[in-house]
């Protein structure tokens, strides 16, 4: 007997979390010391992932809406732990490149199938608190994950990404004995003669976007914070070890202040996901789109800080604000794009938020690479905070436009 579906979302987020903070905790310092990358090279790896995603996001969620999200997660779990393996043997540019295209590629297979698998698994009404539910699991997750991969890093950097590479492998061949799929049935089971086609399910997703204005709008808000993202989570690193100087620097090695500064970033942000659970209603529409707007601003506000931050200290609250306020943003904005979605295109059209968010990565990640050669990474990552600003006008629209994100079948006829 296979355990519930809500158990095994949990396992998902809490061990893949925990595979990929427990590399993640060394790649920045591995790209920059061992590998020795640029910061328009360390731009550039995560373009390649992002032009990976762009490229696979929609086709991958067609395959969970045509055939199945499960077979999806677990594709996605194998490739995600070869991208990993690769960065961690080969510490070339090449290897850094062809890495981050592989994880980006297995993440296209679990983005919008895993959301979809579980709302189809336990009903949308009962899925927003679930993805919050998840949201922790999967900072558990991470906390244990940058702690061991501290440890591991200061021995070795490479051995905590090869070991969370495995992780990802041994979780998908886990995933194929346990995992269960009784809410979806694709529907050329349900209807033999209609047997929908790839392509007819992703014109059915992209006809969806196009009849709800509010899809189009998030989309539009997953494009920004693609752009900001991008130099972002490329650069803090490098700001911190070229800009700033750790404290008792002789004592302990760069990675353990950065696997400490990430340990703040979980800890705080399971504070921040238990505050949204207790006192937000998050089966509004209209609550999440006021939330989302708050989230918005103290995400520019905490990265133009850290950014200008003078010492340490600054630096590190200044990125824990930013941090803190886009993972409590994520489940929110993935729960509001979710509503209403019919279960046949659900898959397709959340990973076209997905494939949104990759397009202004690969749109702005370049870009303000340059600008961090040319000027600066304090200039190119104060840039990518003000690009969220149009964000706020179009969670207004949004909100005007009514805030459902329900399908026409859905409303009141008038």
């Amino acid at each position: 007997m296979r355990p519930p579906a809500p158990t095994i979302y949990f396992l998902i987020r809490g061990v893949s979390a925990f595979a990929f903070f427990l590399a993640e905790v060394a790649m920045g310092v591995y790209f920059v010391t061992v590998i020795g990358l640029t910061p328009l090279q360390l731009v550039l790896v995560g373009t390649a992932l992002e032009a990976t995603v762009f490229i696979f996001e929609v086709p991958t969620g067609v395959v969970a809406d045509v055939y199945s999200r499960r077979l999806s997660i677990i594709i996605g779990m194998f490739l995600m732990g070869a991208g990993f393996v690769v960065w961690g043997f080969f510490p070339v540019f090449a290897a850094a490149l062809l890495g981050q295209a592989l994880w980006g590629l297995g993440n296209t297979f679990t983005s919008g199938a895993e959301a979809a698998w579980i709302s189809d698994e336990v009903g949308e009404t009962h899925v927003t608190r679930l993805y919050l539910r998840g949201l922790q699991a999967d900072q558990i997750g991470g906390l244990v994950g940058i702690a061991l991969g501290a440890a591991l890093g200061s021995l070795r950097l490479s051995l905590p990404i090869l070991a969370g590479g495995l992780l990802y492998v041994v979780l998908g061949g886990v995933l194929i004995l346990v995992m269960p799929e009784r809410g979806f049935v694709p529907r050329r089971h349900q209807d033999p003669a209609a047997r929908p086609s790839f392509r007819q399910t992703l014109g059915a997703g992209f006809r969806t976007v196009r009849g709800q204005p509010v899809l189009i709008v998030l989309l539009a808000v997953a494009a920004l914070y693609g752009m900001s993202s991008e130099a972002f989570d490329r650069l803090w690193e490098a700001h911190f070890l070229k800009n700033l100087t750790f404290p008792m620097a002789g004592r302990f090695q760069p990675i353990i202040w950065i696997g400490a500064i990430n340990i703040g970033v979980l800890l705080l942000s399971v504070i921040g996901g238990e505050l949204v659970h207790r006192k937000l209603d998050v089966d509004r529409p209209g609550t999440v789109a006021r939330a989302l707007l708050v989230c918005n601003g103290v995400i520019m506000v905490g990265m133009v800080s850290f950014a200008m931050a003078p010492v340490f200290g600054f630096a590190a609250v200044a990125y824990w604000v930013a941090n803190v306020a886009r993972r409590v943003r994520r489940p929110l904005y993935d729960a509001w794009l979710n509503r209403g979605l019919d279960p046949g295109v659900r898959a397709t059209v959340l990973s076209m938020g997905g494939q949104a968010d990759a397009l202004g990565q690969v749109a702005g990640g370049p870009a303000l690479g340059l600008a961090a050669n040319a000027w600066s990474i304090r200039t190119a990552i104060a840039i990518a905070g003000s690009i969220l600003w149009p964000a706020f006008w179009l969670y207004n629209h949004a909100l005007r436009r009514g805030s459902t994100g329900r399908s026409a079948s859905e409303r009141p006829e008038t």
